[in-house]
């Protein structure tokens, strides 16, 4: 399962004006991107196996056959008999696939790791030096006053 761009862009966005908000959801989101490149693992898990069953049953068919014609099958003919196979390139392709995603969610993780570095960061800078995101809280609020009284 892919996360749609605008979702990813919005869970790693901080708002240094709202850090307590910011505290409260990490926690679940990183859950959330850890949860899913388990399921995208599994996923893979799958696809993999689903691949290996299926060759392992086309090289014991193809091996049949070919005793059966008597003839005697190379390693280079079992592997251009399967590859041709619209199953196995049908199956490698999920697996293709299953890889890219489970890359793609790691990569969210991690940012959802890096995010939780930045908000320890912002923490300490807050506890410091408070005022620094409080002016700013306030100046958006006079901001925004004088835009609707200029409406």
């Amino acid at each position: 399962m892919v996360i749609p761009k605008n979702q990813f862009a919005e869970d790693r966005t901080i708002d240094p004006l709202n850090l307590q908000e910011e505290f409260l959801k990490q926690p679940g989101l990183f859950y959330y991107y850890a949860k899913q490149v388990e399921d995208a693992e599994d996923i893979l898990r799958k696809a993999k196996l689903e691949l290996e069953v299926w060759i392992a049953d086309k090289k014991k068919r193809l091996i049949e056959r070919a005793k059966d014609l008597g003839e005697r099958p190379t390693a280079g003919i079992i592997e251009i008999e399967m590859k041709t196979h619209a199953k196995w390139r049908r199956l490698k392709t999920k697996v293709m696939k299953a890889q890219r995603e489970l890359g793609l969610l790691k990569t969210a993780k991690d940012t959802m790791s890096e995010k939780r570095s930045s908000l320890m960061m912002l923490g300490a800078m807050y506890r410091e030096n408070p005022e620094i995101f409080t002016s700013e809280k306030s100046a958006r609020k006079k901001g925004n006053r004088k835009n609707k009284r200029g409406k």
